[in-house]
């Protein structure tokens, strides 16, 4: 016989709960009921209701439970309510507070006594109000860490050592509130770091000084050795590492990876010296792939067309605003570079490519910049719009991509139009079986590049359309079916002839529609109106 407390696969009656009343899956429900065990629902739906009463959402409710599951079992007089009226009274409403503790619920298991009121007050003491600490907390969330340890035997000994060695009180505060974690370290092992930092130069009144502290805190030894180790293979030496580091402290944070990569674009790619990293290392912890990569593309660009000398001073166009960057490096050369002045967009879609290795960017190579060009014909326009659209289009082997563009060419495209351009798309984004399968549906329609996107299922649907395929595009619970709707209405009471060109009724915008098939025909027609909006509003 099954217990009735507990569901018919035998599994908890905690785990029905989660799924049925939280809406967890049966992997998470399982997973929580590891930390959470219960065989009634009284309890649970107290604390469940407690949180709700006091401005929670059922999704913060769900993700809190998930992330502290033994809540449920809390007592809210007792555990709960004291934390939140804390909080309150400190004149945080409560859709903060739920947002508060959604985002950190260990809060909640957290000693008011002990921790989170000492805690407060030493923020407030270091703050200098109680107004600037509840921002605080507001914009710089990790601050919240400092609320679940005890501040006196941790944080307050760092915050010494800082004071100790010359460091301003601003400078403090800044690095608390943008790097809470730097605190959160043995207080002998805080102050070695601090020693290092020291001994490497720098000067403990500037600001550079606490983010060398945290960048230290940040890492392991042999983390930090291996990262040397990682610049050390282009080339540089310890002291050139260590005069960069002195520059620019966040040049050590990047990832091995992320170094190899910045250091392979730039001396590889675009032929840079390696000291390049030394005068500025901050380029380091620029985006590759917002940043780097396509204004190098730009770069290699105008260097290929003598636009700019080869000794031209790169670290401006690398470091300087995007609004600044198109001003003073596309604009001024788009009538000698045309290609450069479509967009950034496009600089986005080849980089993600590159960056990511999936694909080789010869395929752009092979529309744009190789002998194949004049061969094929594509305007740089129409490569460029389909890269911005479609970059996905281009993420494929090259020796395939040649094939498909081929294809096209013998299906009698022209390479000038944009629609050779869009058939190449069509035919990379499937399989030739299922180009196949939808070839033998639109063998009794005819055929339009786009119209081979659409589903099977939906092409049969459309049959009534195929004079314009690219009607196959339109929704058909928004546009096709609502409208199709108003013309029966309007045939059935002979208000359009039945030889109408129906296209129309489907191309237009939504005013143009109204104006034209709907409003002339109200006293006709009155319930015209009404059922085309019921019908659009049933879709949504």
């Amino acid at each position: 016989m099954v217990n009735s407390l507990t569901t018919t696969n035998e599994q908890p009656f905690a785990v029905s709960y989660l799924i049925k009343t939280l809406g967890f899956s049966p992997e998470a429900a399982l997973s929580a009921s590891k930390y959470v065990h219960f065989e009634t629902p009284e309890k649970a739906d107290i604390v469940v209701s407690f949180f709700k009463n006091h401005g929670f959402s059922q999704t913060q409710v769900t993700n809190l439970v998930r992330r502290l599951p033994s809540v449920l079992i809390s007592d809210p007089d007792k555990t709960l309510l004291p934390k939140i009226d804390f909080f309150s009274s400190k004149g945080i409403p409560s859709p903060d507070l739920a947002k508060l503790f959604s985002g950190n619920p260990a809060l909640l298991k957290t000693s008011l006594e002990k921790q989170i009121i000492p805690s407060f007050d030493f923020l407030k003491n270091l703050l200098q109000s109680e107004a600037k600490t509840i921002e605080a907390m507001k914009r710089f969330t990790g601050m919240l860490n400092l609320l679940k340890c005890n501040v006196e035997t941790l944080v307050a000994p760092n915050i010494n050592t800082l004071r100790e060695n010359g460091v301003p009180e601003s400078n403090i505060v800044t690095l608390l509130q943008y790097q809470t974690r730097a605190f959160l370290v043995n207080p002998v092992r805080f102050r070695e770091i601090v020693e290092e930092v020291k001994e490497m130069g720098f000067n403990p009144s500037r600001l550079k000084f606490a983010v060398a502290v945290f960048a230290l805190r940040a890492m392991s030894k042999s983390t930090w050795e291996r990262k040397v180790d990682v610049y050390k293979k282009w080339g540089l030496s310890e002291n050139d590492i260590f005069l960069a580091f002195g520059k620019h402290p966040w040049c050590m944070m990047a990832s091995e990876e992320k170094i190899m990569r910045v250091m392979d674009l730039l001396v590889n790619k675009m032929g840079m010296d390696s000291s390049l990293f030394i005068k500025r290392p901050g380029l380091v912890s620029l985006s590759l792939e917002k940043r780097l990569i396509p204004r190098g593309f730009v770069f290699q660009g105008l260097l290929s067309k003598g636009l700019v000398k080869k000794d031209f001073n790169i670290y401006p166009l690398f470091e300087c605003p995007e609004r600044t960057f198109v001003q003073k490096y596309i604009m001024p050369h788009k009538g000698e570079a045309s290609e450069f002045t479509y967009g950034v967009p496009i600089w986005n879609a080849l980089l993600v490519q590159m960056a990511t290795r999936k694909s080789s960017p010869k395929c752009m190579d092979f529309f744009c910049y190789t002998e194949e060009k004049k061969k094929n014909g594509v305007s740089e326009s129409n490569i460029i719009t389909l890269f911005q659209r479609q970059p996905n289009a281009f993420n494929i082997n090259l020796v395939r991509f040649r094939g498909i563009v081929e294809e096209v060419k013998e299906s009698g495209f022209n390479p000038l139009r944009m629609k050779f351009a869009l058939a190449v798309f069509t035919l990379r984004a499937m399989s030739k079986s299922t180009w196949e399968r939808k070839v033998n549906v639109y063998k009794k329609w005819g055929w339009h590049q786009w119209c081979m996107m659409a589903s099977e299922d939906k092409i049969m649907r459309l049959s009534l359309l195929i004079k314009n395929p690219e009607l196959v595009n339109f929704s058909l619970e928004k546009r096709l079916i609502p409208r199709g709707l108003v013309f029966q209405v309007l045939l059935s009471k002979g208000l359009v002839k039945k030889d109408f060109k129906m296209h129309k009724l489907f191309k237009c915008p939504e005013k143009t529609f109204l104006q034209k098939f709907v409003m002339p025909h109200k006293e006709e027609a009155s319930e015209l109106s009404k059922l085309y909006k019921e019908k659009l509003a049933s879709s949504k």
